[in-house]
This record gives structure tokens, sequence and C-alpha cells, in this order.
């Protein structure tokens, strides 16, 4: 019987989301990052890369760059990737960029075919056939790399790596499909080719190819997208933006909200939702120069965990813009009172008795405690926040027990506690508390106007418009 689900996560930039993803976003997903400008998708999305090419030594990172925005030298000296596994692919359409996806799957499937095997390669490596294999597959890489390497551990990464090129250019058969990282930035500035043709043919490109046309090419291209991630290694980040979307209701009432734009399919269709929020400069008096941004993500769809808010994160502007796990954790344990400020200048963990200071003292010493830049209490506030998680969010708990993972075991008085509350629950005592709400919420003047306004609403379709700015 084949397997249903093989537990492969890909590695991201925040502690929180990788302790309640059981070390990351799933593997064969698409995850949603949208939000604020500035609000640091772009070096959420890069650093998660990194991270998996990382960890994933025959893995492929590919860039769709709908806004031809991608520096190459930001890539290698920023985020520290090797560019001879990073594929940038400037599209000019959004059909162009999902014709990107599509050869992505296409090549997987085609490695099937290829007569020599990654093993037989490497075990037998001669310089003609890898010659002939690279120019077969018309990519760009010097032997040089592997020949003048200084050591033997240099010379193995390489000879590698260029396997793992030729197999994903079709050249070699891997054992298993060549992992790949897709980042589409973004999904908000790919435009239907039929507008893109009425614009440089000096027509009005609006509703070019009709209302809601990149709406409907979403829905039939990303249903084609989740078949395929069953059957392939491909992990999708894809980048979106903020829409101000309203609507008139009743007597004049406007309702306004964010959301991301092309419509709903990708909302319902992506397994992870990441809203980038609160972007806030901090300056520099003595630079004369911003040297970061705080941001906050809220978690606001997960197929495979809970969902959270409010996570703080710090991308650091003196280091280029990358994503630095300096304080997250110690905060977010300090939201949920794992950490509570004793007197003065000293913290303590829940249940603890040792005092800590928030962060190292000018002149204090390196054993001395403090919370943040310290890679002892990091980790222990991460095994706070996953002994946290997997007490309130049970299938969590399961998941780490089945996994192995040491993060956060509870002890035998939790595991009670926790399924007590759980044999417990009944949903009819939710539902009976939103009656009760609902009932002394109707008291209140406003309620009664949103309801007789909505009412109103059904009824007089003429008085309702909807619209996106």
């Amino acid at each position: 019987m084949k397997k249903a689900f093989e537990h492969r996560v890909v590695r991201c930039p925040s502690d929180t989301i990788n302790i309640i993803g059981c070390g990351g976003v799933n593997e064969r997903t698409i995850t949603e990052l949208w939000g604020k400008p500035g609000a640091g998708k772009s070096a959420f999305a890069y650093n998660t890369a990194t991270f998996f090419l990382d960890d994933y030594k025959d893995g492929i990172v590919k860039i769709i760059d709908s806004e031809i925005s991608t520096d190459p030298n930001r890539l290698e000296n920023t985020f520290m990737m090797d560019l001879d596994r990073v594929l940038i692919e400037p599209t000019l359409t959004l059909e162009d960029a999902y014709k990107s996806i599509f050869d992505v799957f296409k090549r997987l499937k085609d490695q099937q075919n290829a007569d020599i095997t990654v093993t037989d390669f490497l075990e037998d490596f001669e310089e003609k056939l890898a010659e002939k294999l690279i120019d077969k597959a018309d990519i760009d890489y010097d032997l040089e790399k592997i020949f003048g390497a200084t050591t033997e551990e240099q010379a193995t990464y390489e000879l590698q790596k260029l396997a793992n090129l030729l197999a994903y250019n079709r050249q070699l058969r891997p054992v298993r499909p060549t992992p790949v990282f897709i980042i589409w930035d973004t999904i908000a500035a790919s435009k239907p080719a039929k507008e893109v043709e009425a614009a440089l043919a000096g027509d009005v490109a609006m509703n070019a190819g009709g209302l809601g046309n990149k709406a409907r090419i979403n829905e039939a291209n990303l249903s084609i997208v989740m078949t395929q991630l069953s059957e392939y290694p491909v992990t999708i980040f894809v980048l979106n933006q903020i829409r101000k979307s309203f609507q008139m209701v009743g007597k004049g009432m406007q309702i306004v909200k964010d959301t991301s734009s092309g419509g709903n399919v990708l909302k319902h269709n992506a397994h992870y939702r990441f809203f980038f929020k609160d972007p806030k400069k901090v300056y520099d008096e003595d630079l004369h120069m911003d040297v970061g941004t705080l941001s906050m993500i809220d978690i606001e769809k997960s197929k495979f965990g809970p969902t959270v808010k409010n996570i703080p994160i710090w991308i650091d502007d003196t280091m280029g813009g990358i994503m630095v796990q300096r304080e997250e954790a110690a905060l977010v344990c300090k939201d949920l009172d794992l950490i509570k400020h004793h007197h003065g200048g000293w913290w303590r963990f829940k249940g603890e008795e040792v005092g800590y200071r928030w962060d190292r003292a000018k002149g204090q010493e390196e054993e001395d405690r403090y919370i943040i830049d310290n890679a002892e209490a990091r980790l222990k506030c991460i095994d706070y926040l996953a002994r946290h998680f997997r007490k309130n969010y049970r299938l969590l708990d399961t998941a780490y027990a089945k996994l192995g993972i040491a993060h956060g075991e509870l002890s035998e008085s939790d595991q009670v506690e926790r399924d007590t509350r759980f044999k417990n629950f009944s949903i009819k005592d939710v539902l009976r508390n939103l009656t009760e709400q609902a009932k002394e919420g109707s008291n209140d003047e406003a309620s009664l106007d949103i309801i007789e306004s909505d009412d109103v609403s059904r009824n007089e379709t003429d008085s309702q418009s909807t619209g996106e700015i």
C-alpha cells in the first residue's frame, strides 16, 4: 500500500511556526504570504529558501519573478544562497507564471526516463561524460569547481551539486524526484495575457479578458497544481499584496476589510496563510538610518496545526534585510506568561526561581543569565513554547510523540490534565455560550441597527454594491 503521508518539512525563519509545524511548513504544500508593503514577506521567503538549500542538499530553488525585483547579489551575499541551485525566471503574464510551475512538474516526471542514474554518475565519474551532459542540459557550470576544490569535502559537495543539477535538467535519473522550492513574487503583479496584450497594443487593459478573468485563470490552474503536489516534492510560497475591499450595506453603512488579491481560489487552496502586519521601522540616531523593521505575523490558516497570532519578526537592515531570530521565542513566551517580570530588570520562567536579565548589560559576562542573544535561553524558550502548544493542542502532542521530537515533552500530570479537558469538552456548551452572548448583544442598539440593515440588504438588492480598491 502506498504511504499516504510522509512528514518532510521546509524549515522557516520563525521559531513559533517551526514549533507548531513540527519543524516547519509541510513539503508539497502552498503557502500564501500576504500583507502590508515592507512587512517582511520577501525576507521570510528568501530566508526559508536558504534553509531549504541547507536541509535538502539535492534541492533546487526556483523564483518566479513577476515584479522583476530579484537581486542575485542579495541572494548570494545576504541570504548566503548557492546561486548554482537557484533559478530566477522573470514572467510577463499570469499564464507565464503557471507555465513556469508546470515546467517544474514536467521536469520531475521526465527525470525517470533518463538512461544514467545519479548513483552511477557519481561512482564512475568521467570528465568527458560530465561535459557532454552539461552541454545537453544547457546549464552554466564550470568543472573547475570540482577539480580545483581545496578540500575533499568541497569537491564532494560540488560533484553532488552537479549531479543534482543534471538530474533536475533530465540528464540523470535520481533515486527520488528532486525537491523544489518555488517562490512566486508576486501573484498580484502577474496580469492575464489578454490585459498585457491590450496594453501593449495601446488599448484599455482593464477587463480586457472579461470581468473576473484573473480569478478564473487562477481557479483553472491552481486545481491542476494541487493534483501534482501529491506526486512530486514541490513546495510553493506565493507572495501576495494587500487590498481594501468594501461593501455598502443598507442605509449607507460601509464595511471595509483587508484582503489579498486574485479572488478566493488561492485562499481556499492554500494550506497555510501568513498575514504580515504592523511593520515598524526602527531608526538609529547615531547612524542616521533605519536599522531594521519589527513586524508581526498572523497564521490565519493552517491545515496541519494550530493558528497563532502576533508572532514578532525582526528584519535586520544592517545585514541586508535578513530575518534574525533574535528574541521572537522570548517575546512569544512573554505574551503567554511563560516568562514573567519578577522585579527590577529581572525575569523568571514560569515555575522557576532562577532570575534572568532580559538582555546582556554592558560588562556582563557570557556565563551570566540573560535571555536575548543567548542560545541556551532561546532553546529553553522553544521548549516552553513546545510544551504550551502540546498541552493545549492535542494533535500536536500526538505528532511530536510519533516523530520522536523531545521538545516540550509533557509530564504525566500535564497529559492527564489535557486529556481530561479533551474528554469533558462538549460542543453543546460552546453553542449554548454563543447563544447567550447573542441574546445579550441583541439588547445593544448598535447591534439592532446592523441586523436591520442586513435584512434590508437581502431584500433590496439594488442598495448593495461591492468593489475593490
